[in-house]
């Protein structure tokens, strides 16, 4: 029970009061004459109105029968005697229910529904435009099987309504017991107690997550329902084993009362282990068989048989469920002309057709959320269990990577065998190699591999080759240009082909232009392997690749770097072309990831020139973008790879980059040894890959505070590239040389280095280079005390490094610029300058800087 506008401003607190006691005094007094002593019953106060539990045992006919004509009367003679700010407007819900009680008090999903009941609109405009004083809505269970039956009032004075308040959608039926409708029994006949027709499977158990799917299936018919003539057509896809079927159903399971007249459901068996798709011939006549129609009055004809079925469709409110269709050619003949009538279709197949040609909106299903798939263990295991072993449930998780088929076998298994540890279940699935076979429990229902054939089996031969070698190979996704190089296949023919893999849900266009595969399916698919040489010729394409189009790349990024050569690509690979630096720079961002799991690859296949080539292509982008751990990362692979291979200028050049991606990361100790390592192999390559070993030499002292010993390396550096005629890498050497100068009080020797570089780079129109001369100048206004001077020139470096997108320098320059501002006296904007130079840093993952940057936030706030 709720009290109308108990809230109203109107109302002060002794007219509260008086409320609040009448409606007790009412309740308990109605209760009495009802057959429901007040004292047997649970209740528990609200605020605005009450909750009451009566006791099973209690006949619910009186609930109807008796009491609201009590209340009524009562609220009646309290609202003559008393003044306006003291009377009572009742609102009342009446359900039936199983109830569970806990210490908070009582819950269940029955008292839940009871309250959106007594919440609905349609229920609130009744009281509002009634001249009495009660309004009271039933449940359609409490209607159907109570006030049908009831010898005492007139279940033609009750109208259904429409109750959608919160995640509930269901029908109602309101009465007015002291200002009543007439009767009319066109609203009986309208609502059977029981549909005709009742063919959907049994509701899925332990159903969790797919709030936002859920939502959008009751919307889709919401925004239908001022459009009288349209028929509402939802479309669900995803691939097999993500939970279509469960979704459709516990959808219609939500919303049987919207449907009077019944549901209809079939399993099309579009993808199946056996046999053919059904025909919609055969759909239609099992349907008019459904429907009691005489074989012989069944024409022969499809098109005569749909006319037929949606004749009979017509002006009946049903709900037709249409499960695992093949494609839209096989779903058309079963649409129902009725806009009474709602589809719900699952498939695998996007039906793109059914979209463009019915307007059916696309639902799309994809795996569980870490938060869902978390759920739905917790659902079928018990929260106890999986806070027993959070390691062991943390590795089963990432296994199944939110596949709801995957997580219902683990979770089925871990039921069968509750003695066992989960730890054991995920060490069964911890291998790659053999985890498809640990979600194959010998049911096709319950085997993901066997799920997945199904799809695989409808592939075409072209379908099926691009499937495997996409399964195959490495990376999170894949470009067009890339799948062409691949498959060794036209760019518009393989563009077909991942479209159509795309409508079987086998893979997905994430971005525009890019696709991926879930881990499973990609599993699934690198196992289908029927030509293991043109497995191994595809991925030596595919690896080349990668390799030359990131020494294009680099090249564009850094034009001056260190030069190597690379062998002739693989036949039919085709390196991607970039244009630009920012080009260049867009398709590393993209491909990051991948080119590591293809170094990766390269190295496990025993191609070991690959794999350091495809370190050096990846330098100049971790340089610039700050990727100081990727960086380690690759060159140690690398190192794995030339120390087999033996040849002196890779180990040489390994240890170079290695001695420079340690000291970036702080690790000195490390950094020296591969520093030494490299000195060692030094005289042994030619001049050209001398000198960069003495330019990070140089780095690498400065870093440890050994600016003697890095000025020494820079000078041999500047005088190397210098030989060699490499005129921007002595430019570069110059900027360093510069730099440590200044810092070793010596000013006069770093601005005549500053001079000289910056007429190299603007020679040689190189801003990148530019940029660092200019900060270096910032330097040395800063340690001339020319603090004015120092600003001007560091945030015009950092203007033009991050036109260059130089995320790594600009750390850099954004300190010097703080410290700076803090020389001036400048503390807000030394302080914010120093925050955003600390969020790169730690992004970076530069631990000293930030430390340090840390201590000066700490300086400045405690001065």
């Amino acid at each position: 029970m709720d009290v109308e506008a108990f809230t109203d401003q109107r109302r002060t607190t002794p007219h509260r009061l008086v409320v609040r006691e009448a409606l007790y005094n009412a309740l308990s007094q109605g209760f009495e004459v009802a057959g429901a002593p007040w004292a047997e019953c649970h209740h528990e106060d609200r605020g605005d109105g009450i909750f009451v539990l009566a006791p099973a045992h209690i006949p619910k006919a009186p609930f109807i029968e008796v009491l609201p004509n009590a209340l009524a009367a009562r609220l009646t003679q309290h609202n003559i005697a008393n003044p306006a700010e003291q009377r009572i407007r009742l609102r009342m819900a009446l359900h039936a229910g199983e109830i569970v009680y806990d210490d908070h008090g009582a819950t269940a999903e029955s008292v839940n529904f009871t309250f959106r009941l007594l919440d609905a609109a349609p229920l609130r405009t009744a009281l509002a435009r009634s001249e009495g004083v009660l309004a009271v809505i039933v449940s359609k269970w409490f209607f159907d099987e109570v006030v049908r039956h009831s010898e005492e009032i007139d279940p033609a004075t009750f109208r259904p309504a429409r109750v959608q308040v919160k995640g509930t959608s269901a029908i109602g039926w309101i009465w007015l017991p002291d200002h009543q409708d007439p009767a009319d029994l066109t609203y009986l006949a309208a609502s059977r107690a029981e549909p005709e027709l009742r063919q959907l499977p049994a509701a899925p158990r332990s159903f969790t997550g797919r709030a936002d799917e859920l939502a959008v299936l009751t919307s889709v018919l919401e925004e239908a329902a001022d459009q009288s003539a349209t028929i509402v057509i939802s479309a669900i896809f995803g691939t097999g084993g993500v939970g279509k079927t469960w979704l459709a159903l516990h959808w219609a399971y939500q919303h049987l009362d919207l449907f009077p007249d019944g549901q209809l459901f079939v399993d099309l068996r579009g993808f199946a282990p056996e046999g053919q798709p059904l025909s919609p011939s055969a759909v239609v006549q099992g349907f008019l068989d459904t429907f009691g129609v005489d074989p012989a009055r069944v024409p022969a004809e499809l098109e005569a048989q749909a006319a037929l079925y949606r004749s009979i469709l017509a002006d009946k409110r049903m709900l037709i469920v249409l499960d695992n269709a093949r494609d839209t050619k096989q779903v058309i003949p079963l649409l129902p002309a009725s806009p009474g009538c709602a589809v719900v279709i699952t498939s695998r197949d996007r039906l793109a057709g059914l979209v463009a040609a019915h307007g059916a909106r696309p639902i799309p299903v994809d795996v569980f959320s870490a938060a869902e798939a978390r759920d739905m263990l917790a659902t079928r295991l018990g929260a106890a269990r999986l806070n027993a072993e959070p390691e062991a449930v943390e590795e089963l998780l990432s296994c199944c990577g939110g596949f709801p088929l995957a997580l219902s076998i683990v979770a089925g298994r871990a039921e069968a065998h509750r003695d066992f540890p989960l730890a054991v279940l995920a060490a069964e699935l911890r291998d790659a190699t053999t985890r498809l076979g640990a979600l194959d429990e010998g049911d096709p229902a319950a085997s993901l591999p066997a799920v997945l054939s199904w799809s695989y089996a409808a592939l075409s031969d072209d379908q099926a080759k691009i499937f495997e070698l996409l399964g195959m190979a490495p990376g999170v996704d894949i470009d067009l240009t890339a799948a062409a190089t691949l498959t060794n296949m036209p760019a518009g023919r393989v563009s077909a082909e991942l479209q159509a893999l795309e409508r079987a849900s086998l893979i997905h266009q994430h971005v525009p232009g890019r696709w991926r595969m879930h881990d499973l399916v990609k599993l699934y698919a690198d196992g289908q392997r029927h030509d293991q040489a043109a497995r191994d010729d595809a991925l030596r394409r595919f690896v080349d690749f990668h390799v030359h189009t990131a020494h294009a790349a680099d090249l564009l990024l850094d034009p001056d770097s260190q030069t190597i050569e690379l062998p002739a690509p693989h036949e039919g690979c085709s390196p991607r072309a970039l244009r630009n630096p920012p080009d260049a720079l867009s398709w590393f961002n993209a491909e990051h990831l991948n080119l590591i799991s293809v170094q990766q690859a390269a190295l496990e296949r025993g191609w070991l020139s690959p794999v350091w080539q495809l370190a050096w292509g990846l330098h100049a982008y971790h340089w610039w973008q700050g990727h100081i751990h990727s960086d380690v990362a690759v060159w140690e692979t690398a190192l794995t790879a030339v120390e087999r291979l033996g040849e002196p200028l890779p180990l040489t050049l390994a240890h170079q980059m290695l001695l420079n991606a340690y000291s970036r990361q702080g690790e000195h100790g490390k950094a020296l040894e591969h520093g030494k390592q490299a000195l060692a192999g030094v005289d042994e390559v030619n001049v050209v890959y001398r000198a960069p070993v003495h330019h990070a030499a140089a780095h690498m002292w400065a870093r440890q505070g050994e600016l003697e010993k890095a000025l020494d390396h820079a000078c041999r550096a500047m005088t190397l590239y210098r030989e060699a005629n490499r005129p921007i890498r002595e430019a570069w050497a110059l900027t360093m040389m510069a730099s440590f100068a200044i810092k070793l009080g010596q000013n006069a020797r770093g601005e005549s280095a500053c001079e000289a570089a910056l007429a190299l780079f603007r020679e040689h129109a190189y801003p990148v280079g530019e940029a660092a001369v200019l900060n270096t100048l910032g330097e040395l206004a800063f340690a001339n005390g020319d603090h004015a001077e120092a600003l001007e020139r560091f945030e015009r470096t950092l203007t033009l490094r991050r036109e260059l997108g130089a995320t790594y320098a600009s750390a850099d320059t954004l300190d010097s610029i703080a410290r700076t501002h803090a020389a001036l006296g400048h503390r807000d904007e030394a302080r914010e300058t120093w925050l955003e130079a600390l969020r790169l840093y730690q992004s970076q993952l530069r631990n000293d800087e930030s430390g340090r940057v840390q201590k000066q936030l700490d300086l400045l706030e405690g001065s």
